[in-house]
């Protein structure tokens, strides 16, 4: 949390797990200690469950680009960024 800045953007590489149920965490202690969100950038695929997309927006899970990412921190927002993201974090699936 020491690296995280009160008023300033910074970028959140996080490991997405099947479950990231850590990066939540991470998160719910940002918006008690900090008093900010995270934007957190997401497969656009999450926006077609029905009934998610408004969470998503609440929580500022975006389908962002690159561009979008660098406007954010420009703007002095919390970016973070899973590589890989979603379709990694599943990929345990497969070989199953």
């Amino acid at each position: 949390m020491n690296h995280i800045p009160d008023d300033d953007g910074a970028l959140i590489i996080f490991y997405h797990s099947a479950v990231p149920i850590d990066f939540h965490y991470l998160l719910a202690k940002i918006v008690l200690d900090k008093k900010r969100l995270a934007f957190t950038i997401t497969d656009h695929l999450l926006y077609y469950i029905p009934g998610l997309q408004l969470l998503l927006t609440i929580l500022q899970f975006i389908p962002g680009t690159r561009n979008d990412c660098i406007q954010l921190l420009k703007q002095k927002h919390l970016v973070a960024i899973s590589p890989g993201g979603l379709r990694e974090g599943l990929i345990w699936f497969w070989f199953f």
